[in-house]
């Protein structure tokens, strides 16, 4: 289904924060052929943005769409719409947000900025439509915080007592300024060029970041352990998440060791991947790359812990599709079937 035009009634008016990054513009590119009917009339950027206008298909034809900045006064031009997609950095929608709110506009917050006043949502696992409404505000978790999440949903028969999972990051966490940072360090480096280095200060092309803090546990492993805590209703201190990052342009993957009070059977741990609707069973488990555009998560290379302490495995996905598209446009379509719009 392509886009609506903005004169229509019978669609969920949105407008996009965040449009010009590599997230806001695959969205755009998903919801134009979600199976219910979008229309988006104004488009937005944190800064000045690095697109002047995006192209979207409509029922009546392309046309292209201005990008917008966010200066002053900029939600008194938000008008006429149903629903907010707020897609930027943390820093920014925590400003931002509140404000959306107190105009009394619904918005989806991306960057779960909000999840200690809004309970995460995770299709299938964790829906508050009725809270979404009161509450204008429907937090998503980041795409770490979801691949663990739905692994770790599809294996709760198993009646786990938390993980210990390192988590490797691609340059797409850190935004389409990542990506193009890493890009440049590539084509700098392969030159014997100094690279620049604003994004990733040492580095990140032909190397690794084996931190995304020089001390103690980093802010983002923390909110991961929180958020993993606020869903499941287990202390945060089950879920133990390290992160770093990998010379890779976009993709997540994860090594996790699953602890049990008691021994598995492993051909249980394939029967429930195989049984979930979000994870797709593999062996071997392709590498992040292979996985562009595909909104399931892959596991395998299961094996047990030589301690005893439950069984490893590794998950692969694409940070953006896997991570965060699939999962909003899965709990938008059912908010719109139940009339929630």
């Amino acid at each position: 289904m392509s886009f609506l035009t903005s004169g229509k009634t019978s669609c969920i008016r949105t407008a996009i924060l965040g449009s010009t990054g590599i997230l806001g513009q695959e969205l755009i590119k998903a919801i134009g052929q979600a199976e219910i009917p979008f229309a988006i009339p104004s488009l937005w950027a944190s800064e000045q943005p690095s697109l002047v206008s995006i192209e979207i298909e409509t029922n009546d034809g392309s046309r292209d769409i201005s990008v917008q900045p966010l200066v002053r006064d900029w939600l008194k031009q938000i008008q006429d719409v149903d629903l907010v997609i707020c897609n930027l950095p943390m820093h920014v929608a925590a400003e931002v947000i509140p404000q959306i709110v107190e105009a009394d506009l619904l918005v989806v917050d991306l960057s779960s900025v909000k999840s200690n006043v809004s309970p995460l949502q995770l299709a299938g696992l964790a829906e508050y439509p009725d809270q979404f409404i009161d509450d204008k505000i429907l937090s998503l978790p980041s795409a770490p915080v979801l691949m663990l999440s739905r692994l770790l949903e599809a294996l709760s028969s198993l009646d786990w007592m938390g993980i210990r999972a390192e988590v490797y990051l691609s340059a797409a966490a850190f935004g389409q300024k990542g990506v193009q940072e890493m890009s440049q360090q590539v084509s700098a480096l392969f030159n014997m060029n100094e690279p620049r280095r604003d994004v990733f200060p040492s580095g990140l092309a032909f190397d690794m970041i084996p931190s995304t803090s020089e001390t103690d546990w980093s802010m983002l492993e923390k909110k991961a352990s929180h958020d993993l805590g606020q869903i499941f209703h287990f202390p945060e201190t089950q879920f133990v998440v390290g992160m770093s990052v990998m010379p890779l342009f976009t993709g997540l993957a994860s090594s996790v060791q699953v602890i049990t009070s008691e021994q598995v059977n492993l051909e249980d741990i394939q029967t429930l991947l195989d049984n979930s609707e979000y994870l797709q069973y593999a062996n071997p488990v392709p590498g992040p790359r292979r996985l562009t555009g595909i909104s399931k998560i892959f596991c395998g290379r299961y094996r047990r812990d030589p301690m005893g302490d439950g069984f490893y495995l590794w998950c692969s996905a694409d940070n953006l599709y896997a991570g965060s598209i699939a999962n909003t446009l899965e709990i938008l379509t059912s908010f719109w079937k139940d009339g929630r719009f």
